[in-house]
């Protein structure tokens, strides 16, 4: 029968150096060697460490003076890894080559640092198996050192996970192989509960190797391809503060909510989708969502500074982790392309018939003295005759001014231009796009996109559900299709103070009454909340109203139900009443014979 000591060892590599190439291994003089670096010159530093860690793992020592050199190098290591972090993050889902290489460099890092505790906890493993250890000489330091070993090493592969999360791709291969191994060994040896000192967390002070292992199922549990890098890592740091709330078990109960197939290589996956198999724990997250939903209604300044995360992102956690999401429609495989424009400008602009927002307002302009002055705005009359040659037929409206810079706008090219994309597959309720080549570098989760189909003419407002990174395929996105129908408008808050704040880009959503779905406004993620009165401003009409409910909110946008507080004219009234009141209305000239 194999035993989880011989499961451990068939993932390390031989050890077959006697001594490090680059430093003797003593723990002074590996102090020393790491204050030597040159730190600021980020390649080389990296260089060095990366053949020092990987020796690391294949030199021959004892589990003491390896744990010992390994902790001198761990700061070191993740001071470097930061850095490294600044050439491949919040950029394009699909990395340019140099980029991906910087990545790819990181990960190795990071592996070669958790095999190196690795081969410390096999070791530690190993020695608590001997006789002396079993009738207790030198065994608490012993079961210590396995506790410590076996915390590192799980916590640097959650890094890596992280890593890898953060760049929408799927884990290494291996690597939930190992976090499974590592729990079970510690398990078995008695260190699993053992509290251990980390100064690389970023709340609590002390963990254990229990808890290391739960932090890595609450951030592959949390849907995080929905999410945005920075909200991945705020999960990730705030994972610390939640694995009481998670119980792990052997033995299934009703209310247990994900599988983990503790002999696969596979993450935890929701119990009602999940195949029998012979060796699996169970996650009981019941607690989790109550506290969840507790941090949603508890104010800020009442909370842990963690736990102050935006309500999307908790009202995503607790959809997460309280049942599996089930499909609405179901997909058929579809052949064509998807025009998308990403974000509420480009957005905005297509479906507002390729106006630019200045002039799509129609705002009453604030005249400068030469635009006021006709013959200013023509560059002035040096001829006295050509005043007297002067006719008022020649003089164009403010209004024929403004529809030439319309025209304009709309034939510059490259303005807001969309982006093709393939279509994999196709449900009533949205789209699976693919890029083969690198995707619009504003493609992120949450991001508000106008779409239509090429045989299309009217566009429809949607937006990014997930993203996820193919290696050798591009990078695909699912995208929900929020309306079929969509106003632009401009919006602006009023102020109980009468101060005058600018229009911005929004949308009105129409009512769908067969759905029971109210009318909504969709605004940027600032300045517009619940209660807030606005005024909604669409061609020469202006409309106020006030925000009630906030049904949907991303780090780009909100969308918020409303009431009219100044109810809208049918424009066939608004005609009778112009028509009543002909003989009263200016024409386009009234305001220019004062100026003459």
């Amino acid at each position: 029968m194999t035993t989880i000591n011989q499961v451990l060892a068939q993932s390390l590599p031989e050890r077959n150096l006697s001594q490090l190439s680059l430093v003797n291994h003593s723990k002074n003089d590996m102090i020393k060697w790491v204050h030597a670096l040159p730190i600021m010159n980020v390649g080389e530093t990296t260089k060095q460490l990366y053949q020092t860690l990987q020796e690391l793992t294949r030199v021959k020592m004892s589990e003491d003076t390896r744990f010992e050199l390994l902790e001198i190098l761990r700061p070191t290591v993740h001071n470097i890894l930061h850095a490294l972090a600044k050439h491949y993050l919040n950029q394009s889902v699909l990395l340019p080559d140099r980029a991906n290489r910087v990545a790819s460099l990181a990960q190795s890092l990071r592996n070669y640092l958790a095999t190196a505790y690795k081969v410390v906890a096999y070791d530690c493993a190993e020695k608590l198996m001997t006789k002396l250890s079993i009738i207790g000489i030198g065994r608490r330091q012993q079961l210590q050192l396995a506790a410590q070993a076996f915390q590192r090493a799980i916590s640097e592969l959650n890094g890596l996970l992280l890593e890898t999360q953060l760049l929408y791709l799927p884990a290494p291969a291996g690597l939930w192989s190992d976090l499974h191994t590592l729990h079970h060994a510690a398990t078995t040896h008695g260190v699993a509960q053992l509290a251990v000192a980390d100064e690389h967390l970023a709340f609590a002070q002390e963990v254990t190797v229990h808890d290391a292992y739960l932090r890595t199922i609450i951030l592959a549990s949390s849907q995080t391809n929905k999410l945005r890098q920075t909200e991945i890592r705020q999960i990730f740091d705030a994972s610390e503060l939640w694995t009481g709330y998670l119980k792990l078990k052997p033995k299934f109960q009703i209310s247990d909510l994900l599988l983990i197939d503790v002999e696969g290589d596979l993450p935890p996956t929701y119990v009602s989708k999940a195949a029998d198999v012979p060796q699996a724990h169970y996650v009981d997250a019941s607690k989790f969502v109550q506290h969840l939903q507790a941090v949603q209604t508890t104010p800020n300044n009442q909370l842990h500074h963690g736990e102050q995360l935006n309500p999307s992102l908790l009202q995503h956690l607790i959809g997460s982790w309280s049942s599996p999401a089930e499909r609405t429609f179901a997909r058929r495989s579809y052949d064509g392309q998807l025009l998308v424009c990403l974000g509420l400008t480009a957005s905005h602009y297509h479906i507002a018939n390729e106006v630019e927002f200045e002039y799509f307002l129609n705002l009453p302009p604030d005249f400068s003295e030469e635009e006021k002055n006709f013959f200013l705005r023509n560059g002035g009359a040096n001829d006295p005759h050509e005043i007297l040659d002067f006719k008022i037929s020649s003089v164009p409206s403010i209004a024929d001014e403004k529809e030439g810079k319309i025209a304009r706008t709309k034939n510059q090219a490259g303005l807001y231009p969309p982006y093709a994309a393939m279509i994999v597959n196709i449900s009533p309720g949205g789209y699976c796009i693919r890029w083969d080549c690198e995707p619009p570098i504003s493609l992120r989760t949450g991001e508000i996109l106008a779409m239509r189909e090429q045989a299309e003419k009217s566009w429809t407002i949607g937006i990014v559900r997930w993203v996820k990174q193919l290696p050798t395929l591009g990078a695909e996105a699912g995208i929900e299709i929020i309306s079929g129908t969509v106003k632009p408008c401009g919006a602006r808050v009023l102020k109980k103070t009468g101060e005058r704040t600018e229009y911005m880009r929004t949308f009105l959503l129409p009512e769908v009454k067969s759905m029971g779905r109210p009318a909504t406004l969709i605004t940027p993620n600032v300045s517009f909340r619940t209660g807030y009165n606005v005024m909604l401003r669409q061609g020469n009409e202006e409309h106020k109203a006030q925000l009630t409910t906030e049904t949907l909110t991303t780090q780009s946008f909100s969308q918020f139900t409303f009431t009219w507080l100044q109810a809208p004219v049918p424009k066939s009234q608004t005609n009778t009443n112009n028509m009543g009141e002909k003989s009263e209305t200016k024409d386009d000239f009234d305001t220019l014979w004062g100026n003459l």
